[in-house]
C-alpha cells in the first residue's frame, strides 16, 4: 500500500528543492484515513528515501568521477605523496623488468617526500613523466599502492590515504613513503647507480 501511495506521489512530481511535501500528498490524493500508523508509516518511508538519496550525493568523488573526468584539483589530490615514482629505476631492455634503487630524483625534498621544483620539473628533468588516465595502463613500475593504479584497477584507496586519514603524514606513518629510506641522486655519481640496486639477486638472475 505504501510503496504504491509512493508511486502516485512520484507522478505528482510534488517535490519543494528536492523534499516530498508528505501532508501535501495525503491530501491531494485524497487519503483522508485517520488511521493515524499509515500516515506515520508513510513518513517514514520517504524519510528513507530522502536519506538514501542523500548517502548517495555523499559518495567521495574518486567514486563517482572516472579518473578521465576528473578536473585537475580532484586529479592532483589522488597522488597520497608516497614519492615511490621519484625513485630512479632500470629496464632490462631485452626483458623489460624493472629494477628498483634507493635513490630518488635530485628535485625530490626527501623527508616531506615532495618535489621542490614541481611546476617546472619535466623541462628540468625530461625522464620525469607527467600523469595522466593513459599513462596509468602503460606504466608497469607504478607502485602497488599508487592511488591512481588502484582505482584505474576497479579497487578502492587504502585507509591510509590522506583523503581518507585526513592527514598528509598518514602516508609516512604507514610506512608507505620514501622518507628516511633513501638517498638523493645529487649525493651521489650517476656511473655508479647501478650498485644502489635493491632488488635482490636471485630476483636479477630470473
Amino acid at each position: 500500500m505504501i510503496k504504491e501511495l509512493y508511486e502516485k506521489v512520484k507522478k505528482t512530481k510534488l517535490e519543494n528543492q528536492g523534499n516530498l511535501r508528505v501532508n501535501g500528498v495525503v491530501s491531494l490524493l485524497g487519503w483522508h484515513s485517520t488511521r493515524e500508523n499509515e500516515v506515520s508509516r508513510l513518513k517514514k518511508y520517504l524519510q528513507k528515501v530522502r536519506n538514501v538519496g542523500y548517502k548517495q550525493t555523499m559518495l567521495p568523488f574518486w567514486k563517482i568521477t572516472p579518473l578521465n573526468e576528473m578536473p585537475q584539483e580532484q586529479w592532483e589530490s589522488l597522488c597520497d605523496g608516497c614519492a615511490q615514482c621519484c625513485i630512479i629505476k632500470f629496464e632490462d631492455e631485452d626483458t623489460g623488468r624493472i629494477y628498483h634503487t634507493n635513490v630518488v630524483c635530485e628535485l625530490l625534498d626527501i623527508y616531506h617526500c615532495t618535489c621542490t621544483r614541481y611546476a617546472e620539473r619535466s623541462a628540468l628533468v625530461p625522464t620525469c613523466l607527467t600523469l595522466n588516465p593513459r599513462l596509468i595502463h602503460e606504466l608497469k613500475w607504478m607502485p602497488e599502492t599508487c592511488a591512481y593504479r588502484l582505482l584505474a584497477e576497479g579497487k578502492d584507496l587504502p585507509a591510509w590515504h590522506p583523503l581518507l586519514s585526513g592527514s598528509a603524514d598518514s602516508v609516512h606513518s604507514s610506512g608507505h613513503s620514501v622518507r628516511a629510506k633513501v638517498v638523493s641522486a645529487r649525493d651521489i655519481d650517476e656511473e655508479d647507480l647501478p650498485n644502489y640496486v635493491i632488488d635482490d639477486e636471485d630476483e636479477k638472475d630470473e
